[in-house]
């Protein structure tokens, strides 16, 4: 099965949230990541607000990367 990049999007979204929560969970040490996952979770809500593939597509990358 092969999912659109809405779909993509949405799944990397919701990855990033639970990493993001897990990264809170560290306290200070984890703040930087954080940040950066908190920043990239924006941006991806943004395009998909806006309905701008070319931002989805790069906001998909950039969560795609999230560790």
């Amino acid at each position: 099965m092969t999912e659109n990049l809405i779909e993509g999007l949405n799944r990397e979204l919701e990855r990033n949230r639970e990493l993001l929560k897990e990264y809170k969970a560290l306290g200070p040490v984890g703040n930087f990541g954080a940040a950066f996952i908190q920043q990239a979770i924006s941006e991806g809500e943004s395009a998909l607000a806006e309905n701008d593939a070319v931002d989805m597509v790069k906001a998909y990358a950039n969560l795609k990367d999230s560790k």
